[in-house]
């Protein structure tokens, strides 16, 4: 248990984990109708192409602007990262925007036999590092040295083979409004909005880079994802509190590591990895495409047959994960930083698509969303015990949590915050919300789903 002298002492964040699975059942939402799922008011006019190898692609015409938006995802996210690969996901995001054999470089063929060269270097340096700590076969610090002179010597080399950045400028030039991806534990996404009149272009460069890629430059670049790590989680107190907290969320279930990877792990990652992910699971079977925006359906089919229909099929292994156990304890840490003191007190909840996600969703918004929200009245407004309230739910595909943060107002502890949050909760479960609160909660959710709506992105 911490003492009032491990309060006073924490620079940073105290994350506390409750030990019961929280549903809106139990937050007292049961005194009002059902929360239902948003309905849309017209029904959406969405088309389904299938092709021979799997992939399924959804279009959605919609012909109030010449754009399309053009989104495909992978059902594959960090969580799927092998032991000792960690980020190996994320990192394989970044290379997809490096190029291909026709896009990125100036001679592929000696590009590739240098990219070999550098791969097999990489995994004798590995072999060798890995013997340092070994006290019956030490490393030898000369091999060591001449493998990372070799490296250097041959990486220069392949630099000057490389038209840098080629596929985002192309996308550029041709009129690309966002060109973007993103990973998370369960998937990985591709974006991009482009005139409509550059469809069979993004078909084109789509089809370009999910057959032909090219890892160059994958060493550099995950060197600039191990300074995003620092960045986003070792120097960033918010992102330590987010690691902390899924850390001690999900102590069994992969949840539990960062998407980003452990620092050491992405250290040791190879072009080798990233390639034997990207065989393994960048099969058209595993990925969903979607198009909204000025296209015809009929024409879309037609060039994704075109142009992804030669796409390989692979089969995807089977992946079993490992159940979260069941919680019989509070969990505490306080993690120490040089920032503003702050708190985040989380609860397991469900998966989504569970029956409580709608609900949660909307107790979320009435106790920390909203501005006057339960939260912000009682500890900022009226306590004046912290200067910023934050909740809500996170629903994934295992499992999810419903989380309440908090920053401390100088002069005051996590104890007292902590106290006032169980206060807010305790009321919710006795006293359930009222029909004001409720009405708001979903006014606020309807008015940004509406917003997203507006966009080829959104819908």
């Amino acid at each position: 248990m911490l003492t009032e002298k491990n309060w006073r002492r924490s620079l940073f964040a105290v994350v506390l984990i409750a030990a019961f699975i929280f549903s809106a059942a139990a937050a007292g939402a049961q005194t009002h109708a059902p929360v239902s799922p948003p309905k849309t008011a017209t029904p959406l006019d969405i088309k389904e192409i299938r092709l021979d190898n799997g992939l399924r692609i959804f279009v959605l015409e919609r012909h109030s602007s010449p754009t399309f938006a053009g989104f495909y995802q992978f059902d594959v996210g960090g969580a799927m990262d092998p032991k000792g690969k960690s980020g190996i996901a994320h990192l394989l995001e970044h290379m997809m925007f490096k190029g291909s054999s026709t896009i990125g470089t100036l001679d592929a063929q000696k590009e590739a036999e240098l990219i070999a060269r550098q791969s097999e270097l990489w995994r004798q340096l590995n072999a060798e590092q890995d013997r340092q700590d070994d006290p019956f076969d030490r490393a030898d610090p000369e091999k060591i040295a001449e493998l990372n002179r070799r490296i250097h010597e041959i990486t220069t080399e392949h630099k000057k083979l490389v038209i840098q950045n080629e596929y985002d400028e192309i996308m550029e030039r041709a009129g690309s409004q966002g060109t973007n991806a993103g990973t998370d534990p369960d998937t990985t996404t591709y974006i991009v909005e482009l005139p409509s009149n550059r469809l069979e272009f993004w078909f084109r460069m789509e089809s370009d880079r999910l057959m032909n890629a090219v890892f160059r430059g994958f060493y550099s670049e995950r060197d600039v994802v191990s300074e995003e790590r620092r960045e986003s989680y070792e120097t960033s107190p918010d992102g330590l509190m987010y690691e902390a907290k899924r850390a001690l969320l999900f102590t069994a279930h992969p949840y539990g590591g960062p998407v980003i990877g452990w620092p050491s792990d992405v250290a040791r990652l190879t072009e080798e990895d990233a390639r034997a992910y990207f065989t393994t699971h960048y099969s058209p079977s595993n990925c969903i495409m979607v198009l909204v925006g000025d296209v015809k359906a009929s024409e879309v089919e037609r060039l994704a047959r075109l142009y992804l229909g030669s796409w390989k099929r692979q089969e995807i292994p089977h992946r079993p994960f490992t159940a979260e156990p069941e919680q019989r304890g509070e969990r505490r840490r306080v993690v120490e930083f040089d920032a503003e003191p702050r708190i985040s007190i989380s609860w397991m909840t469900v998966r989504e698509g569970g029956s409580d996600q709608y609900p949660l969703e909307i107790l979320g918004s009435i106790f920390g969303g909203l501005w006057s929200s339960r939260l912000d009245k009682t500890v900022v407004q009226r306590e004046r015990i912290a200067t910023s309230v934050s909740a809500g739910n996170t629903a994934m595909r295992h499992g999810g949590y419903f989380s309440a943060s908090a920053s401390l107002a100088p002069g005051h502890d996590a104890a007292e915050v902590e106290k006032s949050i169980w206060r807010e909760i305790k009321r919710v479960q006795d006293e359930g919300v009222t029909a004001d609160e409720l009405e708001r909660a979903k006014v606020q959710i309807e008015a940004g789903r509406v917003s997203r709506l507006k966009s080829n992105l959104g819908l």
